[in-house]
């Protein structure tokens, strides 16, 4: 075992590391809704927007009103077990002011799916936005990915897809650049993590072809 338990669970469970992570939550929610009620009658605005069939395959759309703005898409943390696209709304703000439109995509949660799936299902939404880029507005050939914590992680696979693979219609490149915050890039020690571990349900074979620090592209 190259990590012990304790060493897993004093460095990665950040809650116990923050315990007024709660008031933090209900911060961000409130600041996401505040953002939504000011924007949600914006031209070219779309609220839970669906982009697949699966249970959280929506996404929030801002637009900062500029025809063929580039995209931001932010994917939003929790150790893809908790939170939601409605807690990040106010991540849009500074890029609408930008002149860059916005896509917070939400996904489906841990334990009832996996993250493999989670990596699946947020790739059919790039894909979604790719694909209704003109309907949209913005300019698909500039598409970035960011996210924060386990946001970060799903980000890192956008970015290594292997996007020709999952749609004859995309190019090698659809997401163009990322802005990574404070992700886990290798899910070895995850294993060892007991917090987390029973809803994640990672076996070596799923941390290998999810660790995408080690990937040059996604299946």
């Amino acid at each position: 075992m190259r990590y012990s338990a304790d060493f897993c669970e004093r460095e990665y469970n950040n809650r116990l590391r923050v315990p007024e992570y709660q008031q933090i939550f209900s911060r961000w929610a409130e600041a996401g809704k505040q953002f939504r009620d000011l924007h949600q009658h914006d031209p070219g605005t779309h609220l839970h927007r669906a982009f697949g069939d699966a249970d959280g395959s929506q996404l929030d759309y801002f637009s900062c009103g500029v025809s063929g703005a580039p995209l931001f898409v932010f994917i939003h943390g929790g150790y893809w077990r908790s939170l939601d696209k409605h807690d990040f709304s106010w991540v849009a703000g500074p890029f609408l002011t930008a002149q860059i439109d916005v896509a917070v995509i939400n996904y489906a949660l841990c334990p009832k799916v996996s993250i493999e799936d989670i990596v699946h299902q947020l790739q059919e939404g790039c894909a979604w936005l790719y694909r209704n880029a003109d309907a949209l507005g913005f300019d698909r050939q500039s598409i970035t990915v960011g996210g924060h914590s386990a946001g970060a992680h799903l980000a890192a696979m956008m970015l290594c897809a292997d996007w020709p693979n999952w749609g004859a219609d995309l190019p090698p490149d659809l997401t163009k650049s990322a802005l990574l915050i404070s992700g886990l890039y290798d899910l070895e020690p995850l294993l060892y993590a007991s917090f987390v571990q029973g809803d994640l349900k990672l076996d070596a074979a799923s941390v290998t072809s999810l660790s995408a620090a080690f990937l040059s592209a996604v299946r």
